[in-house]
């Protein structure tokens, strides 16, 4: 990639004395076999998932620019164009005939990191805290003042001590970055620190003071701005604004306000409500508090789990009545979302919906992505919340192919009612187990899953239950399940238009 080289990346369970070897002997026979089998079909499918992926990469103002600065360094304005094309004019035969020669005259260079922990004096930890009762701490006509509140929180005091101490904290999710939002809920909010293990004590010390900030004139306009802006990124961007429509109509009560406020109820906002709005969220039964590290210190994390209850969150009361509704905007692309509502008693019965949803995106890309061209985002998933869970499914199209997706996914549903094989549930659960394994290797993501899975009455170590018993899932669960949820007309769906 950019520079010519050809990449595989492997993260492995462990290393052991003689794993690079037999690496690269399956590695090699792997990429012999891949050739050898590969069949034009499955080339014409690739080779139309990506062409059609570079029509879509134009439309997002993020990513076009993230795209183009690929091309820059080589000087050439129309090498996009040029790379484009060639891809348009590359047949089957002359894809496999290079790489039969590429292969055979390649070299291979195994680059590998193993952690020597007695070698490592510091390493990152990181600390999460879950905030329970977001948006219901927000008063009558000041909708959007938790946006504001944990941006002001990092006043220029504390963004000074931030940079002093090396300490990355992070209060809200970036709007410049698509699909930054899995700490981003209308049920809680965040604090995230991520520091140098040899940095403790300082860290207690900034706990303390992130928790009693005092915002002044400044702060709060700044803050007010940039929850403005990224009200005005999230109403133009079709993925965020689809959920922000689904979850309107999902959510019951004080939780149907936006997330992102109202332009008018935020310029309302005074430095009074940030107080206010700090005593309540901060109250110790709202803060679940978790400490992640390699080497965990139990007194460390005794002294800051102290600020808080670490107890589940209450139950939330979601719309499992059927809607559909689409919303009219001026924009290119579309965004489809479908959910069911399901309740769940003991944490093991989530994990055949897990399963489930697997299976599904994997169907949905094949078909939606490759062989249709029709997507450039489609996923399938399960949203855990207190004794509940939303089953849920997304797609980014096109406006004129809307009908024809979801005729598609009607399709699918039916499909996968009739027939899931082995090799497809275990291909799905191995993916995601691998996922998971370099999800848990971070502990920034271990300390908010940590926190996320006591808020939602599964206990802390949910991670590791899931993993174990994934792998225990056969296909009489998943055919179980499958006639439980694929039911389409009962899917409430929300479409961008």
């Amino acid at each position: 990639r950019k520079f010519g080289v050809f990449g595989i990346n492997l993260t492995l369970k462990s290393l052991e004395k003689d794993s690079i070897t037999i690496i690269e002997k399956e590695l090699d026979e792997f990429l012999k076999s891949f050739l050898e089998n590969l069949k034009k079909e499955d080339f014409d499918r690739v080779k139309n998932k990506i062409l059609k992926e570079k029509i879509y990469d134009a439309l997002d103002p993020v990513y076009s620019v993230f795209y183009l600065t690929d091309y820059l360094i080589y000087d050439d304005p129309y090498l996009k164009d040029k790379i484009i094309k060639s891809i348009k004019n590359t047949n089957f035969e002359d894809f496999s005939a290079f790489y039969k020669i590429y292969l055979k005259n390649s070299r291979t260079i195994f680059v590998t990191l193993k952690k020597e922990e007695e070698e490592r004096k510091a390493f990152p930890e990181a600390i999460h805290i879950l905030l329970k009762n977001r948006i219901l701490y927000e008063p009558y006509s000041k909708n959007g003042l938790s946006q504001v509140f944990f941006r002001a929180l990092i006043s220029k005091k504390i963004e000074k001590i931030i940079e002093e101490e090396g300490f990355q904290v992070k209060t809200y999710d970036n709007p410049f970055l698509p699909f930054d939002d899995y700490y981003h809920r209308r049920d809680f909010a965040y604090i995230r620190i991520t520091f140098p293990s040899d940095n403790r004590e300082k860290v207690k010390k900034f706990l303390s003071l992130l928790l009693n900030t005092e915002f002044d004139t400044l702060d709060l306009k700044k803050a007010k701005r940039d929850a403005i802006f990224a009200k005005n990124i999230s109403q133009n961007d079709p993925y965020v604004r689809a959920w922000e429509e689904f979850e309107n109509r999902l959510f019951k009560n004080e939780l149907k306000r936006s997330l992102y406020g109202e332009i008018p109820e935020i310029e309302n906002i005074k430095i009074f409500d940030l107080y206010e709005y700090s005593k309540k969220i901060f109250e110790k039964e709202n803060m679940i508090i978790t400490y992640e590290s390699d080497k965990i210190d139990s007194l460390f994390y005794k002294e800051i789990k102290s600020l808080g209850t670490n107890t589940q969150g209450e139950e939330i009361n979601l719309n499992d009545e059927n809607f559909i509704d689409s919303v009219k905007l001026n924009l290119k692309q579309s965004y489809i979302i479908g959910g069911r509502v399901f309740s769940f008693k003991e944490k093991k019965e989530i994990i055949p919906y897990i399963a489930l949803s697997l299976i599904l995106t994997d169907r949905m890309q094949e078909i939606i992505r490759e062989k249709m061209g029709a997507s450039y985002r489609l996923s399938s998933g399960v949203k855990i919340f207190p004794s509940k869970i939303l089953f849920y499914y997304e797609i980014g199209t096109d406006k004129e192919k809307i009908k024809i997706v979801e005729k598609t996914m009607e399709n699918i549903f039916e499909d996968l009612k009739r027939k899931i094989d082995k090799e497809e549930l275990e291909i799905a659960i191995n993916s995601f187990v691998g996922n998971m394994l370099r999800r848990l290797s971070n502990p920034e993501t271990r300390s908010f899953y940590r926190g996320f899975y006591i808020y939602s009455g599964l206990s802390h170590d949910f991670d590791k239950f899931m993993l174990e018993n994934i792998l225990k899932v056969n296909l009489k669960d998943i055919k179980k399940i499958a006639q439980k949820v694929l039911s389409f007309e009962n899917f409430s769906k929300i479409y961008i238009e």
